[in-house]
């Protein structure tokens, strides 16, 4: 039988879901001490958003599982990292790494706190690994598998597959 939320994403879905997602923080706010993450999931043409903080975090899981458990087609990661455009310093900005059920790459956005008024969208092949263990831990979560949330321990993740060609991975051998 055919189920809806099996058929593959188109790139206008996920594009418009990311611009959803990217809308919604600009919603919620920007204040890091208030949340430093959030996952996202459509429901019905728009997106849900469980912010998160450092201290909400443990509390956390029986949510996500909550927003997980009703089969989604399309999911996202909004997180709070260092980033720069170009050569000069890292400062802190919202990152989005949104994906959706079926083959189509991730799509990455990123609006600087303080000095972008926009969000910029960037190739996926110049994402670092976190990036790319972000959406492949999202993706997975669309399949059914549990989403883990992990922190990145070593500067190998944040360093991309043309740098550090063999991912880093985990006591269990995941990224």
């Amino acid at each position: 039988m055919f189920n809806v939320n099996n058929a593959p994403v188109s790139h206008a879905e996920l594009e418009r879901f990311t611009q959803l997602v990217a809308s919604s923080v600009d919603r919620f706010g920007s204040d890091p001490a208030e949340y430093d993450m959030a996952i996202a999931v459509d429901d019905r043409g728009d997106a849900l958003l469980l912010p998160c903080s450092p201290q909400t975090r443990a509390a956390m899981t029986a949510k996500l599982d909550q927003l997980l458990a009703t089969p989604r087609r399309m999911a996202a990661m909004v997180s709070l990292m260092g980033w720069s455009p170009d050569a000069s310093p890292t400062v802190a900005a919202w990152v989005v790494v949104a994906v959706g059920r079926g083959s189509l790459p991730a799509l990455v956005c990123v609006r600087r706190l303080e000095q972008d008024d926009r969000w910029t969208l960037l190739n996926i092949s110049d994402m670092p690994w976190l990036i790319l263990s972000s959406a492949a831990g999202l993706r997975a979560a669309l399949s059914g598998q549990p989403l883990r949330l992990k922190v990145a321990r070593t500067k190998a993740l944040f360093q991309r597959p043309d740098q550090v060609p063999n991912p880093p991975v985990d006591e269990r051998g995941a990224l």
